[in-house]
């Protein structure tokens, strides 16, 4: 049995879930009072915008590319081209631009101190990951991974660290749900990454494939409805 039998229904179903959540916050958004109301519209933005980029994405990888195709294209010092390059890019340019506004939302009602210092590294991340497939060498690569790594483990940890801080009730339960979701959310796009796979490649790691491409869309799932559940718990009804 093919393994992309049971890992595309997967995927389809991460952006299923990104639109039912979206519905979700939207109607969160209609019964919240003023102060909560930009907040959960901003994360119904998010769903809706990170649906329809992993859309692109699953239509680009499964019907016009292929799972390796990226890093296969790279170990040759190529890319990818045509339709499959602009999907690809159109993929990064949405998702990080969501992601941008995702950490936008957190930093102005929540961490207001960052000084929206995660959104501008999000956002340089969307740069950086896109010039890797227009001028793909090894400062990029490595800024880009390097990067990613403030941009995707820094907001879990600053998540823990006010749980850690919070009295017990709704706002540390939904700081710790936030923190769990958030960190394998990340871990999900992190993993889904040619530039993971191309690290591994770079240190002559063998990965278990077929594993990784069955577990990295559900620990995805389990990422998002985490955070949302966390989200909807931090913010108890005014």
């Amino acid at each position: 049995m093919s393994i992309e039998f049971i890992e595309i229904p997967l995927w389809y179903c991460v952006v299923i879930i990104c639109f039912l959540l979206m519905i979700v916050f939207l109607i969160q958004y209609k019964r919240r009072e003023s102060l909560q109301r930009p907040f959960f519209l901003g994360l119904s933005i998010f769903m809706l915008g990170y649906g329809i980029a992993r859309l692109i994405e699953n239509i680009r990888r499964y019907s016009i590319g292929s799972y390796n195709d990226i890093l296969d294209a790279w170990k040759t010092g190529t890319q990818i081209v045509g339709l499959n390059f602009w999907l690809r890019i159109l993929y990064y340019a949405i998702a990080w631009a969501m992601i941008a506004m995702f950490y936008y939302n957190i930093e102005k009602n929540i961490f207001k101190k960052n000084k929206f210092l995660l959104t501008i590294c999000a956002l340089v991340e969307g740069v950086l990951s896109i010039t890797i497939y227009f001028y793909f060498n090894d400062i990029v690569f490595w800024a880009s991974v390097f990067n990613f790594f403030i941009v995707g483990f820094f907001i879990p940890i600053l998540f823990l660290n006010l749980a850690m801080k919070t009295p017990s009730g709704s706002i540390r339960n939904g700081c710790i749900l936030i923190s769990i979701g958030m960190l394998l959310f990340v871990l999900g796009v992190m993993i889904d990454l040619p530039e993971s796979s191309y690290f591994m490649y770079l240190l002559g790691q063998e990965v278990p494939e077929d594993l990784i491409r069955i577990t990295t869309p559900i620990i995805l799932i389990m990422g998002l409805l985490s955070f949302s559940i966390g989200f909807k718990t931090f913010f108890p009804k005014e």
